[in-house]
């Protein structure tokens, strides 16, 4: 799992395997519904409906915190 842009719009993941769920959970533990396209192993995530703040990415076993701003 990389991780290669967080912009204030838009999550870039490079998945290991396209197969991988793909999970968002704010600091509460709530999982959250984002819009998001693939292709391949690339992953886009639309984060404009999240407000500032942390959140914890989680792709198939793999999980990385990310911040929002």
């Amino acid at each position: 799992l990389a991780v290669t842009t967080v912009t204030h719009k838009t999550l870039f993941v490079k998945r290991k395997n396209e197969d991988d769920e793909v999970s968002v959970k704010d600091v509460q533990g709530r999982s959250l519904s984002l819009q998001q396209s693939s292709e391949g192993d690339d992953l886009r995530l639309d984060l404009m409906e999240l407000p500032q703040g942390s959140y914890l990415l989680q792709v198939g076993n793999e999980s990385v915190k990310f911040l929002k701003r």
